[in-house]
């Protein structure tokens, strides 16, 4: 699918044909477009543990410097959109490169320059779309949402919002509030991004339930147990986890089964040194 200028997008079926399937298992590597967290909780470093427990090589590109506390965000410094795109196009040089989890952006200008970084790139993205922190502080401009919306969902294979997220998204695509999650996920594959999974943290039950939707096919439920515990950066590494399964070869509803089973355990660890300390 081609929209705008922008490459086709590349989905885990079409990544075996073009060179990130199971046979390069042990050259592969993960791309991850972030912010950093000086707390350690979330963005960049999130993401590198993450690909370090897949046994995936983690390549940076820096997007901002945050100065953050599991409480409160305070400073937040963008870099240049030159160097960000400078930073996407080297780590994508060696060709190593085999999927691209895209995280915090900060702005119009970054999500813009991304995107362009992006435009030859052949396999799958996995957006995050990071709008603001858990502990509260507003992490992408009101015009990067939009730019994000219209330049950068349609080149990612998946985007992975919380309800919230969700609500703010498809809000740009003109659907009312009081809409069900299912017309909510149909708009945004409607603009264009290739799946959705609707992460459901934020959601009430004994279970946290994600839900997969792609177009013309049934919704996928992945569901778990919902466990008593605060963890940052647990939306970082499950995007994270689905590109590095996807770079190494998993089809995405597996990756993304298997990325929730890797959240739950950081979770359960969390809660199980809560409940020992």
């Amino acid at each position: 699918m081609t929209e705008g200028g922008n490459s086709p997008r590349a989905t885990p079926e079409t990544q075996k044909a073009t060179g990130g399937g199971p046979n390069h298992r042990k050259c592969s590597a993960v791309l991850v477009i972030g912010g950093t967290d000086s707390s350690g909780g979330a963005g960049l470093a999130a993401d590198i543990r993450t690909a370090a427990a897949h046994a995936v090589d983690a390549r940076l590109a820096v997007t901002a410097v945050t100065a953050q506390s599991d409480a409160r965000v305070g400073d937040v410094e963008t870099m240049p959109p030159a160097l960000v795109a400078e930073q996407v196009a080297m780590a994508l040089e060696d060709g190593r490169v085999s999927a691209v989890k895209i995280g915090m952006l900060g702005n119009e200008a970054i999500v813009a320059a991304v995107v362009d970084a992006l435009s030859r790139f052949g396999g799958p993205i996995v957006l995050d779309p990071v709008i603001a922190a858990s502990s509260g502080g507003q992490l992408l401009s009101e015009a990067g949402i939009a730019t994000m919306t219209g330049r950068l969902l349609p080149i990612t294979a998946l985007v992975t919002p919380n309800l919230p997220e969700l609500d703010i998204l498809s809000g740009l695509i003109s659907v009312p509030p009081g809409a069900d999650t299912d017309r909510k996920a149909h708009a945004l594959l409607n603009a264009g991004a290739g799946a959705v999974l609707v992460k459901g943290g934020h959601g009430e039950g004994r279970d946290a339930v994600d839900i997969l939707y792609r177009t013309g096919r049934s919704p996928i439920r992945f569901a778990s147990p919902r466990i008593a515990a605060t963890l940052r950066g647990t939306g970082c590494a499950l995007a994270t986890a689905i590109a590095c399964r996807l770079a190494s070869g998993d089809t995405l509803e597996a990756a993304c089964e298997g990325a929730k089973a890797f959240v739950a355990g950081l979770l359960k660890g969390r809660a199980d040194l809560t409940k020992s300390g």
